[in-house]
């Protein structure tokens, strides 16, 4: 698939993992925008705390993957970031999964969100609460767009 011209295309956009994660949006950035997405050496997202616990989370999920994107874009020199967090708990009842991924563009002052939620163990994976309210979805970042 050849990209259409964007905004994007022959960009770099840093993705905030030391996971490998970045090897799961690497294909759909370069085929839908024509931007190419790595993760930066010797980050470590851990420091924000660990699924597991072992680390103490502070932040709130999106907090969390807010300030990795920037911490990777800082490492990387980018003004593109991605980052995704995810968190469950388990009260009486089913247990819940969500996942969000975070973009950050400082060129264009813009910061999206998306995520899925997962309840088990009937339930199959839905749009996160967070795609249906344009207000968490779409927000202007702190940094102003570079003209």
């Amino acid at each position: 698939m050849t990209p259409r011209p964007t905004h994007y295309k022959d960009r770099h956009i840093t993705f905030a993992t030391m996971h490998g994660k970045e090897h799961l949006a690497c294909d759909i950035f370069r085929d839908v925008l024509g931007a190419t997405v790595t993760a930066p050496e010797g980050l470590d997202t851990d420091q924000f705390g660990t699924f597991a616990g072992d680390i103490p989370r502070t932040l709130t999920p999106r907090d969390a993957a807010r300030v990795k994107a920037r911490l990777g874009m800082q490492i990387a020199g980018t003004t593109l970031g991605l980052a995704s967090e995810g968190s469950f708990s388990a009260t009486f009842g089913p247990v819940e999964h969500m996942e969000i991924l975070l973009f950050i563009d400082d060129d264009l002052g813009l910061e999206l969100i998306e995520g899925t939620l997962t309840a088990s163990p009937s339930q199959e994976a839905t749009p996160s609460p967070l795609h249906h309210k344009p207000d968490v979805t779409v927000k202007r970042s702190a940094s102003p767009p570079k003209e």
